[in-house]
């Protein structure tokens, strides 16, 4: 179903309850101001498919936007109906700035644990935005399909497997991965992709499902990721994740404060403080 909200076309798949209405209402709105908003709404009220369809539609005004502007730049600006529709677009999609006059941004949708991800994953692929490219991405724990990484005691252990069997091309999913991925209609046909699609269509094809979802990053409107990737500095550079110009959204955000005092933490023994005593002794 069509509804307008704010000036935006937003598909939902049935008529929103006025919660629902209120709720996208809030979220365009901090997107055409571009202002930080912190939004609650009740149990079972559908925050995620709400937060989605909005989020999305917004997106989609925004992109319109940008395609009519290289259109009008290379008519040389001619006045007219094309003038006429920008002005139109431009009170949809108020005054976002991102950077670049021609730079479209990405929406980065996290959550607390993978599992919350997917079931946000799983109500996009249900929503009227399933053609939107979008990709989630995982840990080596989570995505290698390598017999010897994958059994690799702890995840550093894993990443040190990994970089040699890369560095030493003696993985065979990591091999021209690339050309495979733009060869391969399981990637090219496929919208929105979650780590299940990423580990079936990597079995299938013989393409590393990590790697995988770091080169298909590059053309996702929508990005699904753990708290962790965006509030850890070094898993942001490690994932190449830009908050600059983009719009980042935490799903039940409540959880941050917690996810945030675990980054930032470590475990300290007795056994760590006796062998550094020993050692000063």
């Amino acid at each position: 179903m069509q509804c307008v909200i704010s000036g935006v076309q937003v598909l939902f798949p049935c008529q929103p309850y006025p919660v629902q209405e209120e709720y996208m209402k809030k979220v365009i709105e901090c997107l055409q101001k571009g202002v930080n908003g912190l939004l609650e709404s009740p149990t079972g009220t559908g925050k995620t498919l709400s937060l989605l369809c909005s989020s999305l539609a917004w997106l989609e005004s925004y992109k319109a936007q940008q395609q009519l502007s290289v259109i009008q730049h290379s008519h040389n600006n001619n006045p007219g109906i094309l003038s006429d529709l920008k002005s139109v677009l431009e009170g949809l999609v108020g005054n976002w700035d991102s950077g670049s006059n021609f730079m479209v941004p990405r929406i980065i949708y996290s959550s607390r644990t993978h599992s919350q991800l997917s079931q946000a994953i799983q109500e996009l692929k249900r929503s009227n935005y399933r053609h939107v490219k979008s990709i989630v991405l995982g840990s080596r724990d989570q995505l290698c399909l390598h017999p010897e990484v994958s059994k690799a005691a702890n995840h550093t252990a894993k990443v040190y497997m990994c970089r040699a069997k890369v560095s030493s091309k003696t993985c065979p999913f990591y091999l021209n991965y690339e050309e495979k991925i733009a060869s391969k209609s399981d990637y090219q046909d496929s919208s929105v992709l979650d780590i299940e699609d990423l580990i079936t269509f990597g079995k299938k094809n013989v393409v590393c499902p990590y790697y995988a979802a770091r080169h298909l990053k590059s053309r996702a409107d929508m990005i699904f990721t753990p708290y962790n990737y965006i509030i850890d500095p070094k898993s942001r550079r490690a994932h190449g994740i830009e908050l600059q110009g983009n719009i980042v959204i935490f799903d039940e955000a409540h959880n941050i404060e917690g996810a945030c005092e675990e980054s930032m933490s470590f475990q300290l023994r007795s056994y760590d403080l006796a062998l550094a005593i020993t050692e000063v002794t």
